[in-house]
C-alpha cells in the first residue's frame, strides 16, 4: 500500500524558531514531527522568494537569473517535477494555495476542486476559515489514496495579524514566536485527521525573514508592530507602483522613530546580527542572502521514519529526489540539482553539496530593475559568500564555523575562498543557463502587469 505524502509548507519560518533549544513558541505538535521523524537543522533554500522557491523544491532545481532579468518562464512547475513523478505514480495530486500562486506561474493541473483561496483577510489565515477548510479536504470524499496534499500556509507572512487568543506570553516571547504557537495548534488538528503511520510528512519552508526583536538578560523586546505593520501592508498595495520608492522611505523612517523610543528601555550597545534584524527587510530594493533568510527547517515524519537529526549541510532541492528514492520512483537524474539524503538518514557519510542561492527582484517589470540589487552566492558548512550582481567588487563573505550569526564580513581578508566561490558559482550558473535558455520567454506587457497586481497583494511591491 502506497503511503499517502503531505507536504506542509509553513511560508517565512525560519530553522531556529523551532530548532533552538531555547525556543518561547508552544510547538508540541512540531516537536512531536521531530519526536517521530528526520530533522534537518541546516538545511537551505535557493532563493529569498515563494514562487522559486517552490519552484526550486518541486522541480529539484537551482532558480537561475530570478535577480537579473526580467523575463520569466510561467511554467513554474516543469515536465519533470515532483508532482508530475507522483501523478506517473498513480498518487492524487491535491493543494491548498493562496489563488495568487496561479498567477504568479504555479500552473500546475491538481485534482481537488477549489485548491485555491483567496488572498484576503478572511481566508488567508487558519484561525479564519482556511484551518476548518483544509480539515474538511482531509475528510471529503473527493480525496483518494493514495494522495498528496501540498498545503501552503501564510500566517507567519508579512502583514499578516496575530490571533487575539495568542497574543499572550505563554505562547511566545515575539509576536512571531506567538504566530507559530497559533499554527501548531491546527498542525495537531491536521495530524489528527491523517492516518500518520501510513503518510510520509514533510514540513518545510520557503525561505526566512529577519525578525524585528532584542534579548536582554531579563527581557525580549519585541519590535514587530504587528498592528502597525498589517496597516502599512494594507495601506502599501493600494498605493501606485511608481510612488514605491516614496512609500519605502516613509516606512523606514516611521520604523527609525518608533525603535529608538523602544530602544531607551535598554542599556546596551546592539550587536550587528541585531542592527541587521531590526533595519532590513526581506523585500528591501537591496538584497541579502543572510541565514535569517535562507536556513530553514525541513522535517520528515511519520510512515517508517525514526528520531534523527540531520547535522550536515542540505538543500532544499534535495527533497524532490530524496522522495521519489523512498518511494522507489524512477527519475532522469540529469534534468535535476537536487541529490538524495536518503545516505544520511542511514548514518552514511557522503560529499557535502555547495547551496547556490539567488535573491529575487520581486516586481518583475523595468519599473524596479534599476532600484533593486539582488544578490547570488554559495553556501557551504563553512562559509558564506554571496555578492551584488550590479556591483560585483560589494561582496559578504562569512565564517560560519567562527561567525554563526555573519557579523564580520571577512571578504577582503580572504581573496583566495572568494576566488574559489566565484569558480563554483561560474559552474553552476553555466551548466543552468545552458539548460534553462531555451525555456525563458519575455512576459507580454498583460502578463506583467498581472505578476504586478499579485506581487502588490503579497506586500511584496
Amino acid at each position: 500500500m502506497k503511503p499517502n505524502i503531505l507536504f506542509l509548507c509553513i511560508d517565512s519560518l525560519k530553522a531556529d524558531s523551532i530548532f533552538d533549544e531555547n525556543k518561547t513558541s508552544l510547538t508540541p505538535n512540531i516537536d512531536f514531527l521531530m519526536n517521530k521523524g528526520i530533522s534537518c537543522i541546516q538545511a537551505i533554500t535557493s532563493t529569498d522568494y515563494t514562487i522559486t522557491s517552490i519552484a526550486s523544491i518541486f522541480n529539484s532545481q537551482f532558480p537561475i537569473d530570478v535577480g537579473v532579468k526580467k523575463e520569466k518562464n510561467f511554467n513554474v512547475l516543469e515536465k519533470n517535477n515532483l508532482l508530475e513523478s507522483l501523478r506517473n505514480y498513480n498518487y492524487n495530486i491535491y493543494a491548498t494555495i493562496p489563488k495568487s500562486f496561479v498567477k504568479l506561474g504555479l500552473n500546475f493541473e491538481f485534482d481537488n476542486i477549489n485548491p485555491t483561496y483567496e488572498d484576503n483577510e478572511h481566508k488567508f489565515y487558519l484561525s479564519l476559515n482556511l484551518g476548518e477548510e483544509i480539515l474538511k479536504n482531509l475528510m471529503s470524499k473527493e480525496f483518494k489514496e493514495p494522495w498528496a496534499y501540498y498545503i501552503h500556509l501564510n500566517d507567519l507572512h508579512q502583514g499578516t495579524n496575530l490571533p487575539e487568543e495568542f497574543n499572550e506570553e505563554k505562547f511566545g516571547n515575539t509576536i512571531y514566536d506567538r504566530k507559530i504557537s497559533g499554527i501548531d495548534i491546527w498542525i495537531g488538528k491536521i495530524l489528527k485527521n491523517i492516518n500518520i503511520k501510513n503518510t510520509i510528512i514533510i514540513l518545510f519552508s520557503d525561505h526566512g525573514d529577519y525578525i524585528r526583536n532584542i534579548s536582554t538578560k531579563d527581557k525580549t523586546l519585541d519590535f514587530e508592530f504587528s498592528k502597525l505593520r498589517t496597516m502599512s501592508w494594507k495601506i502599501g498595495k493600494k498605493i501606485p507602483s511608481f510612488l514605491e520608492p516614496i512609500k519605502r522611505k516613509i516606512d523606514l523612517k516611521a520604523k527609525d522613530i518608533l525603535f529608538k523610543q523602544k530602544l531607551k528601555k535598554i542599556n546596551q550597545e546592539l550587536l550587528p546580527h541585531e542592527k541587521r534584524s531590526l533595519n532590513l527587510q526581506r523585500t528591501d530594493f537591496e538584497r541579502r542572502l543572510y541565514d535569517d533568510i535562507v536556513h530553514i527547517p525541513i522535517i520528515f515524519a511519520g510512515y517508517n521514519f525514526s528520531k534523527k537529526s540531520i547535522v550536515e549541510q542540505i538543500r532544499s532541492i534535495d527533497i524532490f529526489p530524496t522522495l521519489t528514492e523512498i518511494l522507489k520512483i524512477p527519475i532522469d537524474q540529469k534534468k535535476i540539482q537536487g541529490k538524495s539524503i536518503i545516505p544520511l538518514f542511514n548514518g552514511k557519510k557522503v560529499d557535502e553539496q555547495v547551496a547556490y542561492m539567488e535573491s529575487s527582484i520581486y516586481a518583475i517589470s523595468d519599473k524596479f530593475k534599476d532600484l533593486t540589487e539582488p544578490v547570488i552566492g554559495i553556501r557551504t558548512a563553512q562559509y558564506k559568500y554571496f555578492r551584488k550582481i550590479k556591483d560585483p567588487s560589494e561582496k559578504y563573505l562569512f565564517d560560519l564555523i567562527n561567525d554563526p550569526k555573519e557579523e564580520e564580513n571577512i571578504s577582503k581578508s580572504n581573496p583566495n575562498i572568494i576566488e574559489k566561490m566565484e569558480e563554483t558559482i561560474q559552474q553552476i550558473r553555466n551548466k543552468m543557463t545552458e539548460e534553462t535558455e531555451e525555456m525563458t520567454e519575455e512576459m507580454t506587457e498583460e502578463e506583467t502587469e498581472e505578476v504586478e497586481k499579485e506581487l502588490k497583494k503579497l506586500g511584496y511591491i
